[in-house]
C-alpha cells in the first residue's frame, strides 16, 4: 500500500495497486500506457510507436480520425521516418490547446531531417539524422530541445 500526505482540505490519497511483471497500467478503455517489463525487476516498459512520414509534411493529432499526411499519436514515444528522397521533411504538433501536459520524445530514425513544427507552422526543433528532441506543451505553447542519439 502506498499512502501520499494528506492534500487540500486534509484528505489524504491511499492506493493497493498490485505490481507484477508483464502487467501495465492503463486508462479506462485505453491500451497499455506504461508496463512493467515481464524479464526484469522494477523497470518500466514504456510504449512507442513508429511513424513512417511518407509525405513532405505529416501532421500529428490527438482526436479524430486522421486522414492521408495524419498520425493519431496514441503513445509519448515516437520513432519517426522521414522516409524522403534526401530533403528535410515537417512534422507538425497537435495544436497547443488541446495538449497541456503532453510530453512526446520523437526520434528521428531515418536519413533526413525533421523540422517539428506547432499548429502555427513556428519551427519548435529541427532534428538531424539520428537526433532525438524532448517536447513539452503547457497548453499555450510546446517546448523542446534536442540531442544525438547514443
Amino acid at each position: 500500500m502506498s499512502k501520499i500526505p494528506a492534500l487540500m482540505g486534509g484528505r489524504a490519497l491511499e492506493h493497493h495497486l498490485a505490481m507484477e511483471k508483464g502487467k501495465g497500467f492503463k486508462v479506462k478503455g485505453q491500451t497499455t500506457l506504461v508496463q512493467f517489463a515481464s524479464s526484469a525487476d522494477n523497470l518500466l516498459a514504456m510504449k512507442f510507436e513508429s511513424i513512417d512520414m511518407a509525405d513532405a509534411a505529416h501532421t500529428l493529432t490527438i482526436t479524430g480520425t486522421p486522414t492521408a499526411g495524419q498520425t493519431k499519436i496514441t503513445s509519448n514515444i515516437l520513432v519517426v521516418d522521414p522516409n524522403s528522397s534526401g530533403s528535410t521533411e515537417n512534422l507538425t504538433l497537435p495544436a497547443e490547446a488541446g495538449c497541456p501536459g503532453v510530453f512526446l520524445l520523437i526520434l528521428n530514425s531515418g536519413g533526413e531531417g525533421i523540422v517539428v513544427k506547432n499548429a502555427a507552422t513556428a519551427t519548435i526543433i529541427t532534428l538531424d539524422t539520428v537526433q532525438h528532441g524532448i517536447l513539452f506543451c503547457d497548453g499555450a505553447a510546446w517546448r523542446g530541445f534536442m540531442g544525438a542519439i547514443t
